[in-house]
C-alpha cells in the first residue's frame, strides 16, 4: 500500500487527483490554471499528466494570491515573469493601493465613519 504522503508513480510525483486533493481542489481547476497559463505539468505518462513536489508550492503560490484578490491574469503576469520588471512591480503597487483603500472603506463602514478606538 502506498504512504498517504506518496503516490503511486513514485514519492516526487503525483496525479492531477493527488495534487489537487492536497488543496482540496477540484481537479478541474488544475487544469483551468493550465489552460490560462499559470500551472505547466512537470510531463505526461501514457496522456496523464504527472506532477512534483514543486507544483506543491506553485499551487500554494496561485491559492495565496487568489486569497489576496489578484486574478488568474495578474498571476500568470506575475508567475512567468511577463512584461518587464516594472510592470510586474507596478502591478503589484496598484494592486496594493486599491487593498489598502477597499480597507480604508471598510473601516469608515464599520465604524460610521468616526477613528476606530485605540486599544
Amino acid at each position: 500500500m502506498t504512504p498517504p504522503n506518496e503516490t503511486r508513480t513514485g514519492s516526487d510525483e503525483m496525479t492531477i487527483g493527488e495534487l489537487a486533493a492536497r488543496f482540496g481542489l477540484a481537479t478541474h481547476v488544475l487544469r483551468h490554471w493550465e489552460a490560462v497559463g499559470l500551472l505547466t505539468p512537470a510531463r505526461r505518462v501514457s496522456g496523464r499528466r504527472r506532477y512534483d513536489r514543486r507544483h506543491l508550492a506553485d499551487v500554494a503560490i496561485i491559492l495565496l494570491g487568489k486569497e489576496c484578490g489578484l486574478s488568474l491574469e495578474q498571476l500568470r503576469l506575475l508567475a512567468t515573469r511577463g512584461g518587464d520588471r516594472a510592470e510586474r512591480h507596478a502591478l503589484l503597487e496598484r494592486h496594493r493601493t486599491a487593498l489598502r483603500e477597499r480597507i480604508a472603506a471598510a473601516t469608515e463602514t464599520w465604524t460610521g465613519g468616526e477613528a476606530p478606538e485605540e486599544s
